[in-house]
Formats: structure tokens, C-alpha cells, sequence
């Protein structure tokens, strides 16, 4: 495990939420897939800003709640050990996750995948609730239309 660095920040520790109904072990099946991409070990920089801006606004946000019950919901540490460890149920994230093999393409992010783990969209800075819940809307859709070519 990583090692904490420089936590001042009161009460704040990124990756806690507890808003949205969080997955590892559940088979995702034909749900569309949001997965929550966080530094759980270092209390600053723009990671942990992501985090702390989205997490108590964005993420806990009731209507982001409501919207992803359709999800299969996923909160992933950055660290390597916590990124890359094999985790059952999680296989069709596998492809994603190679694309942060390189340090410095691991960032605090939201990504949302359909059901075979295609990217739909990437979300990073300046998230907003509306962005998001458009995001939502547009993986339920291109979730939906995969299923039907298959």
C-alpha cells in the first residue's frame, strides 16, 4: 500500500463515499459501467482536488445516485498495486486499465464503459453534475445499441 502524504485537509479522504452503491464482486452482465478513479494516498494536488470537488458535490449528488442504479458502479485506488491487482468480476475493465500502464496516465478521472468495457466517455476536470449526468445518459444509450447489434 501506498504511503500517506501530507493529509491536512480536515475530514476529507478521497475515495470514501459512501453516495453510490460501489462494486467489485457483483458480474456486470449487460449494465453499462462507471468507474470511479481516485488517489487514495496523497492529500494534495490536482488528484486530490479532483477528488474532493467531485466526490461530496458530483458523485453523492441525488440525481447522480438515482441515475446510476442502471451501473454497475467500480471505485479504483491509481496506485499501481491497487490499480493493476486481479479482482474477480472486474475482468472487463482489463482492456481500460491498460491504457494507465504509464504513470503519468494515471489520473483522478471518471470513465464510463458499456457492458464489454468500450469507453464511452472520460471524465476529469471541472466535472460538473450536469456533464455527468449527461455522460450518464449518453452510456445508457450506446450501452443499449451494443447489446442490440449483439
Amino acid at each position: 500500500m501506498g504511503k500517506l502524504t501530507g493529509n491536512t485537509t480536515g475530514s476529507f479522504t478521497p475515495g470514501s463515499t459512501g453516495e453510490l452503491s460501489w462494486n467489485t464482486t457483483v458480474d456486470v452482465g449487460e449494465k453499462p459501467i462507471l468507474v470511479y478513479f481516485y488517489d487514495g494516498h496523497t492529500f494534495k494536488g490536482g488528484d486530490f482536488d479532483f477528488s474532493k470537488a467531485v466526490e461530496p458535490k458530483v458523485l453523492a449528488d441525488k440525481k447522480v445516485v438515482v441515475a446510476t442504479r442502471d451501473f454497475i458502479c467500480e471505485k479504483i485506488c491509481i496506485k499501481a498495486d491497487e490499480l493493476f491487482r486481479e479482482v474477480p468480476g472486474r475482468e472487463v475493465l482489463k482492456k481500460y486499465l491498460g491504457t494507465l500502464s504509464e504513470p503519468k496516465a494515471r489520473k483522478a478521472h471518471l470513465a464510463l464503459l458499456t457492458s464489454t468495457g468500450q469507453v464511452i466517455k472520460v471524465l476529469d476536470r471541472n466535472l460538473t453534475t450536469d456533464a455527468l449526468l449527461a455522460a450518464i445518459k449518453e452510456a445508457k444509450a450506446r450501452n443499449a445499441a451494443n447489446l442490440q447489434k449483439s
